[in-house]
This record gives structure tokens, sequence and C-alpha cells, in this order.
């Protein structure tokens, strides 16, 4: 069973609060135009003006931090205290472009790296068949022959356009590589995969009913890893139509989980080192927790290090990943 790690980022929305800001050129204090501000993983998200201001929303229960992103400077990720009283943001030109990144060649084709890239970055769903990345010429792929790990980079935020979801994304990757093995066949297969970036959600420019796109998202939101992390931190788990097992002896719900609320935030403690997640009697998922974990009222959990998903939590990948702050209508 391969195994996947997928590093970003509820119901009721509680309070919100105005956060506001310049965002200038380091060295030169001029303002910059058009940075992209948005909270990760969601569709909340704004521009700065021709003055390098911008203002938005914030919910309380988020947890996410906000991105600060142009093309061509470094981009910042600031954290809760840190959006309190925000004044002025200074970027830094990129000192090292990606292109300066000088890498050994290897023996794999681009069409071939390209394609193992494309699976393992959006995943293994029906999602995938209608989602597709609009600018591959920005990604770099390595294939590490001694390691076996096949490496990705972008010069630029990967612009992904849903159709199943009624989203475009704009995926700034942070992170890639798949490592691979040989199976018992003697193929070489992905064994485990890996990436992280911030990601921000827009509702896609088309003509087809949004209705669509609404049974859609109810279909991929159910049975999904923010449908059980967010099951999980209400303690909402058999409602929501999850069953957890230990091995192969289903157990009570939080039998093997220890949950405790500090400042908002569910702060989770599994057990057991791996448990079995089973979705409407069918969908079968694997979890391996390594210490402690958080979960925000969004649903989304952090530290993404700490937990490992398999089986069809393992399979969803980009293509099928929903707004942190997405709500079943």
């Amino acid at each position: 069973m391969g195994i996947f790690i997928m590093a970003f980022s509820f119901w009721g929305f509680t309070q919100t609060k105005t956060i506001d800001g310049y965002v200038r050129e380091k060295n030169t204090n001029v303002p910059l135009v058009g940075v992209s501000i948005y909270f990760d993983g969601t569709t909340l998200g704004t521009i700065t003006n021709e003055e390098g201001y911008f203002t938005m929303e914030k919910e309380s229960s988020l947890s996410a931090p906000l991105v600060v992103s142009f093309i061509g400077y470094g981009k910042k990720m600031l954290y809760g205290s840190e959006l309190e009283n925000l004044n002025t943001i200074f970027l830094e030109e990129r000192v090292i472009q990606l292109d300066e990144v000088v890498l050994k060649p290897d023996t794999w084709s681009r069409k071939k790296k390209l394609t193992i890239f494309r699976r393992e970055f959006l995943g293994k769903t029906k999602e995938v068949l209608h989602c597709k990345i609009l600018n591959e010429d920005v990604i770099r792929l390595y294939y590490n022959k001694n390691d076996q790990v096949l490496y990705a980079y972008a010069r630029e935020p990967l612009i992904i356009s849903n159709k199943h979801l009624g989203y475009t994304l704009v995926f700034d990757l942070t992170d890639f590589n798949a490592m691979f093995n040989l199976g018992h066949s003697g193929v070489q297969t992905v064994y485990s995969s890996y990436f992280s970036g911030t990601t921000f959600f827009s509702e896609l420019k088309t003509k087809k009913p949004k209705r669509n796109y609404i049974k859609n998202r109810e279909q991929t939101y159910l049975g999904s890893i923010l449908h059980f992390m967010r099951s999980l931190s209400n303690k909402r788990i058999a409602e929501e139509n999850f069953r957890i097992f230990k091995g192969s002896k289903e157990v009570r719900p939080y039998e093997y989980f220890e949950i405790e609320m500090q400042d908002g935030v569910s702060r989770v403690e599994q057990q057991t080192e791996i448990l079995s997640v089973l979705y409407d009697k069918f969908e079968q998922s694997l979890m391996k927790v390594e210490g402690v974990f958080f979960i925000d009222g969004f649903g989304n959990h952090s530290p993404i290090e700490n937990v490992v998903f398999g089986g069809d939590f393992g399979l969803s990948r980009v293509a099928s990943m929903l707004p942190l702050n997405y709500q079943l209508e």
C-alpha cells in the first residue's frame, strides 16, 4: 500500500476580524502592486492596490497562515500573533532563481517524469479526468538514479483548472518528491510521495451551471480527509458515517484518540501508531501518526509531517482538494 503526505493546511464560522497592511520592496521601499495575499488552502484572499495596501476579513477559528506572494520575490508566511498590527510587510527580490540551480543529467525523459508527477501530484481519483495544470512549462523535474527519487521544482506558481469541482487553483509548489522501489515482479513503482506548498482557490469562470459543481463538491467532500478531521475534532465520527479499526478489529470511535481543546484548537493524540478508517462501508483508509497533531475550526490539521495517509485517503491529492472554508450547502 502506497503512502502519501500532503502539506497545506467548522462549519458555523465564528467571529471575523479585519486585517490590513502595506507591502513594499525591502531595499527601495517602493509599494508593490498586485501582490497576492491569501489564507493558505482557502478562497479567502485579495491583492494589493496602487499604494501596496490590502484589507481582508479573517475568521477567528482559522489557523492557516497568511501567504504574501509576488513573482520574483521571496514568499512570506505569517502565523497567529504575527497577524496582529501588520503595518508594513517587506518582500525581498529572489537572489537565486530556480533556473540557475544546476542538476546532474538523469536518464529519464521529461515525458516520463511529467506523467509520474501529474499522477502523484494531482492524484488517482475521478476528479483528475477534469483537472489540468495550465503552465506545465514552469515545472522542472529531476530523477536521482542512485536514490531512486523523482524531484520537482516550479519557477512560478502552478495554475490548475479543475472543471469537476469548479475551481481555479494557484499552487505555489515548495517541495515534491516521489520515492521508488522494485516490486516483486521487478517493476519500479512509487511507494511514497510527498509535496508541500501554498494554495489559493477561486471560482472557475465558466458557463457551466453552478449546481453541477455544488453536487460534485459534496460528493468529493464526503469521506475526505477534511470531512474526517472535522468529524474527529468535533467528536462526530460515528454520526458522520466513519468507523475506526485497529488491525481487523473495529474499535470504539475514540478508544485510541485523546482529544483536548486548547485555545479553540483540538489537540489530538493517537495512542497507537496505525489505525484504519472506514467510510460508508466501502472507502477504507490508513492513518499513521507519530506524535501529536492539531485540528483548527476549519478541519485543517498540522503539523502535516506527523500524519501519513494510505488507502483511499492516500489517493486524494490536488485534484480532489477543497478549500478549508468549504461548507456543505
